[in-house]
């Protein structure tokens, strides 16, 4: 035999006989936990034990010990101990978050690493699913199930983590291939990306909220997918201080019979639309909806209800059209500068248009489309501008035709100079928000 080949199989012998030793040591503290109650020597050899440089002979020693730290320390309560568990079974073994999932009592923290962690997972307890930043801990999958799956009634936080996913092949399966997936359940999702991994034939779905479900998504950055944000039928929810950029599809999308706010948010790069609803009810206020393919805004083709206030919508095909009979209230907007017009809709259509600044539309401000008995109204609005005030529509004698005379709207200050408007209150009732917003799409989106 080779000096070379000796070494290597008396250095695997080494290891065997170092595993074989931490295994008996776990054995020994495994009873003096269990047999002898004595819980404070074992604890003593388990993190000895866990301290250990993992080899794949002794892999099986330490996570034996650190599960029975982590039990250990979720009796107790002890969320430092809980949370170094996690860190060390996750970068030291083989274990996954699922098996973290089926371990945790109800109301606990799942601590998750930096690092690329693979695999999907279903929560069937309350949990929090923390991330030690949403930069470096990463969870992604590859796979026709959901990454994270809400089947039933449970509340679910997931915090401070980037989510990536895609399909692993073409055939339709049920649940669907997506991010997050909640059913019947309450979910927050805050300080989070959520980031396509493919095309979007092969990452349709972000965030897919259906059945009965409060779902709220706080301060994350969507990244592609068809449809980032999702609200199904009769589903509930929030979305503020998002960034949602370059979706397939649709920005935000809700269905009938559900309701959702939807506040302080950018949405930016849609192939289609910024947001749009079906029959839904949305209340949309202080948001940026800027350079989208087709329609900043999309009411139908089901009745939408609610309103959309103190919103600026900036360079998309269109402004807002409304479809079916919708009757959202649009009051106190910027809508300027977009491809066709600021606002169109149907005669049968009953939106109330008043005290906004619909400027620089190339083909019209307003547009009215499809004969029959007019049910929308429109109050007092400034139209500037556009390239004809109105098609097939005649705007209210009191319509304001100055020049809103904006203080700096390349930088997206949408506060009014001229008195006479400012007078009327047209316009952005808190610009500074908008000027906010923008600042933050020159720093994330551009």
């Amino acid at each position: 035999m080779k000096a070379g080949t000796t070494l290597i199989a008396l250095l695997a012998v080494a290891r065997l006989c170092v595993a074989n030793e931490l295994q008996q040591q776990y054995e020994k503290a495994y009873y003096l936990e269990t047999a002898k109650g004595q819980v404070k020597p074992a604890v003593a050899i388990y993190n000895e034990i866990s301290d250990a440089e993992p080899t794949d002979e002794n892999k099986a020693a330490i996570k034996q010990s650190l599960l029975r730290l982590l039990h250990i320390g979720t009796v107790r309560k002890h969320d430092a101990t809980i949370k170094d568990c996690h860190e060390k079974l996750l970068s030291k073994t083989d274990c996954t978050i699922q098996e973290l999932i089926d371990a945790a009592r109800p109301g606990t923290t799942i601590y998750i690493p930096a690092g690329n962690h693979e695999g999907h997972m279903v929560i069937h307890k309350a949990l929090t699913l923390k991330g030690a930043d949403r930069e470096t801990a990463i969870l992604e999958v590859t796979s026709d199930q959901p990454l994270i799956h809400v089947p039933k009634k449970q509340k679910l936080t997931i915090e401070s983590l980037t989510l990536k996913s895609q399909l692993e092949t073409s055939e339709r399966t049920d649940p669907p291939g997506c991010a997050v997936l909640a059913k019947d359940s309450t979910v927050i999702v805050r300080d989070c990306s959520v980031v396509a991994l493919g095309s979007i034939k092969r990452s349709p779905l972000g965030i897919y909220i259906q059945g009965f479900s409060n779902v709220q998504l706080l301060d994350c950055r969507f990244e592609g997918y068809a449809y980032p944000i999702f609200y199904g039928e009769g589903t509930e929810g929030l979305v503020k201080d998002c960034v949602v950029r370059n979706p397939g599809d649709c920005g935000f999308m809700s269905h009938a019979d559900s309701e959702v706010t939807i506040e302080g948010n950018i949405f930016t790069g849609s192939a289609k639309h910024g947001v749009r609803s079906t029959g839904g009810t949305i209340h949309l206020k202080n948001n940026l909806i800027i350079k989208n393919r087709n329609r900043g805004v999309y009411l139908g083709n089901k009745t939408t209800h609610g309103e959309i206030i103190n919103t600026a919508i900036v360079g998309n095909g269109s402004g807002i059209s409304a479809f079916a009979s919708s009757d959202v209230e649009i009051e106190n907007n910027v809508i300027i500068g977009n491809g066709y017009s600021g606002i169109d809709t149907r005669y049968y259509g009953q939106i109330q248009v008043k005290n906004n600044i619909v400027a620089n539309n190339q083909k019209t401000g307003f547009a009215v489309f499809e004969e029959g008995s007019t049910k929308f109204k429109v109050g007092d609005n400034t139209f500037h501008g556009n390239g004809e005030p109105s098609t097939d529509y005649d705007l209210p004698s009191s319509t304001i035709a100055e020049n809103p005379k904006f203080a700096d709207p390349d930088s997206g200050n949408f506060k009014t100079g001229n008195s006479e408007i400012m007078k009327a209150e047209h316009g952005l009732t808190n610009p500074e928000v908008i000027a906010n917003l923008w600042k933050k799409y020159e720093e994330t989106c551009k």
